[in-house]
C-alpha cells in the first residue's frame, strides 16, 4: 500500500504544477471564436495532459494508503480515526456515546 501512497503523492504533484496550463487549453477548446484547426491543435496538447487533471487524483489515507471510505477532513480512513479519536490523539474531537 505504501507504494500507491506514494503514487498518489507524485501524482498530486504533477496535477498542481500543470492545472494552470490544464485550465487555460481546456477553456480555449472550447472557445467557438477560435478556428477548428486552431483548436483542434490545441485539443491535441491538452490530450497530453489529459491524465494530469484533478479527476485521476485519489484520496487515500495518510496512514495505510487506503482508498476507501476517507474522511476528507482527516485525510485518515473510518477506522483509522475512530481508533485514533478514541484514543484522544486528535485534539477537538471525542467519542461520542448516547
Amino acid at each position: 500500500m505504501k507504494h500507491l501512497l506514494a503514487r498518489d503523492i507524485r501524482k498530486r504533484k504533477l496535477v498542481l504544477k500543470n492545472e494552470k496550463n490544464y485550465i487555460i487549453l481546456k477553456s480555449l477548446v472550447m472557445n467557438q471564436q477560435l478556428l477548428i484547426t486552431e483548436r483542434r491543435a490545441i485539443f491535441e496538447k491538452l490530450d497530453k495532459l489529459r491524465r494530469l487533471s484533478k479527476v485521476y487524483v485519489r484520496n487515500r489515507c495518510f496512514l495505510t494508503g487506503r482508498a476507501r471510505s476517507i474522511s476528507r477532513l482527516l485525510h485518515m480512513t473510518r477506522m483509522q480515526a475512530r481508533e485514533a479519536i478514541s484514543f484522544g490523539k486528535i485534539i477537538g474531537f471525542k467519542k461520542s456515546s448516547w
